[in-house]
């Protein structure tokens, strides 16, 4: 992959300069994203796309990087290029955060459209349409209720159908504001190293 990709933090010292960042093994919540969205995008991710969860958050330009990180930090964060050594998956949206996501709305509206005739279902079909809802429910945990309980599979094919996430994913583009991820793969690492090095 060629793309040069772009994160900022606070300026970092000589020693953590030379940190190598490996894949982390540690879920991360979406605190943006409700978790049954969330948990619709890990069970519709394609093979070759990063997982949200594992995934680190980066930019296509220094500026951007900057921009973005800026929110969240002061003093005013350090742009420094993200050096992959071995191969990962990258994907950027659209939108410049998920939380922007047409997935969301679409989400929110069937729940709150089924919610009356939801309460009305079996204790058991319930247990099961609630793990839909769990935090950091995976991929299995979805395909075993779905085969476990018919009324939960539709459930899952109409969430489904509505989803545009991953379809509206694509290889990064420098002029975009979309946001954008990776994924390290394997042994895969990386590290920050300053604009002017590179």
């Amino acid at each position: 992959m060629t793309e040069t990709l772009y994160r900022a933090v606070k300026t970092l010292s000589a020693t953590e300069a030379e940190t190598i960042h490996r894949w982390r093994p540690t879920v991360r919540l979406p605190s943006n994203v409700s978790y049954m969205v969330d948990n619709l995008w890990e069970f519709l991710r394609p093979a070759d796309m990063p997982c949200r969860r594992h995934a680190v958050y980066a930019s296509p330009s220094a500026e951007l990087a900057v921009q973005c990180a800026a929110q969240l930090s002061n003093p005013l964060p350090t742009a420094y290029v993200v050096a992959i050594t071995g191969p990962y998956r990258v994907a950027q949206l659209d939108v410049e955060d998920a939380r922007e996501h047409a997935d969301l709305r679409a989400v929110r509206a069937m729940v709150q459209e089924r919610q009356k005739e939801w309460t009305e279902l079996p204790w058991d079909t319930r247990l099961r349409l609630g793990i839909l809802f769990a935090p950091g429910a995976t991929k299995a945990d979805w395909e075993r209720v779905i085969r476990e309980d018919a009324v939960v599979a539709g459930v899952v094919a109409e969430l489904s159908s509505v989803s545009t996430f991953w379809a509206s994913a694509h290889a990064p583009v420098a002029s975009s504001r979309g946001e954008l991820f990776f994924e390290l793969q394997d042994d895969a690492s990386y590290q920050l190293r300053p604009l002017a090095a590179t």
